[in-house]
């Protein structure tokens, strides 16, 4: 694959992302407005999710639809320690692994 050389594009233009077609973005941007652990549940969620989808497990869009439900299934509640934050992570990826679990 050829290297990309930004020195030989001469423009480049951004939109703003459209969120129906972007649901993760949404996702991520309104974990890290809602704070908590949401942030620490989308991660945990996203990343057993994206594994399983690069085990064949689930589908590419399987993997909104899995953190979607994880968000979904802890009330929003504040860390009060890093301990508890862990705890949460691990919490969020058992929760993960069900909603895997639950498609196939």
């Amino acid at each position: 694959m050829k290297r990309l050389d930004l020195a030989q594009i001469s423009r480049l233009d951004f939109e703003a992302p459209d969120d129906t077609q972007f649901p993760a973005l949404r996702m991520a941007r309104e974990a890290l407005r809602q704070g908590g652990f949401a942030p620490t549940i989308l991660n945990a969620a996203n990343e057993i999710a994206v594994a399983a989808f690069l085990d064949r497990r689930i589908g590419f869009l399987d993997i909104t639809s899995v953190v979607e439900d994880c968000l979904a299934a802890f009330p929003h509640s504040e860390p009060d320690s890093l301990e508890g934050i862990y705890d949460m992570d691990a919490r969020a990826r058992a929760q993960a692994d069900i909603c895997i679990k639950a498609l196939a």
